[in-house]
């Protein structure tokens, strides 16, 4: 690695109503460590990654291309000045680096091939023959593969714009070849989910309040193209229908606030349960593993956790995900959240290895469980152990469901829960 770190410094902002010191995410003081030789940041346009990868460039002595500069009507004297509140910690000294934007790429094109005209033999450094005369995305990788061999720092923004899905495999494996050995460190801006899913690369998201680590699946990319991919007719054929980024987290990721937001947004689809909401989001006592949950302008829409459960049959005991809470806020129902919450869950149960999914609910909603492959538990052969600690039977109003996972036929007989119904 050769740049270890970045840290933003708030005291030293010149203006708190301008772009980009306005943005709620540069507002807290915080370092970002480059652990690894891929680095990505994420998030929705406009979230300030681009403008930070154009402020790391200045702050490291990197020079951007830039075309003539041309009149603006209204022009922002603090948009360029971000560099100068941040702060840079190299590994072992300032190394040379590159900045590429694919807005800039073809003016750079034009000045190789002013060079070329008087020196041929530098063409020699970019594939050999003149960018304006390939295809965009030919030339971007022809660039890519000669620039890439001089050690540096290379920053990138968003260099799938004009590149195929072939392309992108392209460079994803020049990513991935030089990130396993060599002199070169990348940081890249992306909306590619093909480039994201680069091995060893750290992903940090620019979609929270603050700048945090995010894994590859938990990307908007990835869930976004890969729930399209899956559903493709639903998105087609159903105009209330759309796909809403799911959050999803351990228990020791949420942090007090966010447990604040999720127990008031609890209070309010569960009215009934003010008084269990208000102080826990344990249903019962049993602790939720992992949340999923929706937001939309920074106000969570849709929560499901689920708990770590095992259950007894005779002399077997079956790992189960015990999903509970499941809520979408009024106003964004009848949309399919509520089963892209489920999917998400039960996904993520199948990943870990659970054998089946298990829920309880009222009579009214089993046909809509139903219709998303959740199957009915006999509810007479189903005990739950009391506060006392006692087997008691389930209460007649609650249903018992389950999904297979790992396993699919559901065991027979007395099924014994080691709690009382999550």
């Amino acid at each position: 690695m050769h740049l270890k770190k970045v840290r933003f410094l708030p005291d030293k902002y010149p203006t708190r109503q301008h772009y980009p010191f306005n943005l709620p995410l540069f507002q807290t003081p915080q370092t970002l460590e480059f652990s690894a030789r891929v680095c990505f940041f994420v998030g929705e346009n406009g979230s300030g990654k681009s403008t930070l990868l154009e402020a790391l460039a200045r702050k490291c002595s990197i020079h951007i291309w830039q075309d003539t500069e041309r009149a603006r009507c209204d022009r922002n004297p603090y948009e360029e000045l971000l560099y100068s509140c941040l702060e840079v910690e190299w590994a072992d000294g300032m190394v040379p680096g590159s900045f590429f934007a694919s807005q800039i790429f073809h003016h750079f094109s034009e000045l190789l091939d002013e060079w070329a005209a008087s020196d041929p033999g530098v063409l020699k450094y970019f594939g050999g023959q003149s960018l304006l005369t390939q295809s965009h995305g030919q030339s971007l990788m022809s660039f890519f593969r000669s620039q890439f061999q001089v050690k540096g720092l290379y920053l990138l923004d968003e260099p799938e714009t004009a590149l195929s899905a072939r392309r992108q495999l392209e460079l994803l494996q020049l990513l991935n070849h030089l990130s396993t050995g060599g002199n070169v460190q990348f940081i890249i801006a992306t909306h590619s989910p093909i480039l994201l899913a680069c091995p060893r690369a750290v992903i940090y998201s620019f979609d929270q309040t603050t700048i945090q680590p995010i894994d590859y699946e938990q990307t908007d990319h990835y869930q976004i193209y890969k729930n399209f991919l899956n559903h493709r007719d639903m998105y087609l054929s159903n105009e209330d229908c759309c796909f809403m980024p799911i959050q999803i987290i351990t228990e020791s990721q949420i942090s007090s606030k966010l447990d604040a937001e999720i127990k008031q947004f609890l209070c309010t689809c569960f009215p009934k349960d003010q008084a269990v909401f208000s102080r826990t989001r344990a249903w019962n006592d049993n602790q939720p593993l992992w949340t999923f949950y929706m937001q939309e302008e920074d106000r969570i829409i849709g929560h499901l956790s689920f708990s770590d459960q095992y259950i007894r049959a005779g002399d077997k005991s079956f790992h189960v995900a015990g999903i509970q809470n499941v809520c979408v806020r009024s106003e964004y129902r009848g949309r399919g959240f509520s089963g892209q919450l489920s999917k998400a869950a039960l996904l993520k149960a199948r990943e870990l290895q659970y054998d089946f999914g298990m829920l309880f609910t009222s009579q009214p909603l089993v046909k809509l469980y139903a219709a998303a492959g959740w199957q009915p538990v006999t509810a007479g052969n189903l005990l739950q152990v009391d506060e006392t600690g006692r087997e008691v039977p389930i209460p007649d109003n609650q249903t018992p469901m389950y999904y297979p996972l790992l396993r699919q036929k559901f065991p027979c007989g007395v099924i014994h829960l080691q709690t009382r119904i999550w």
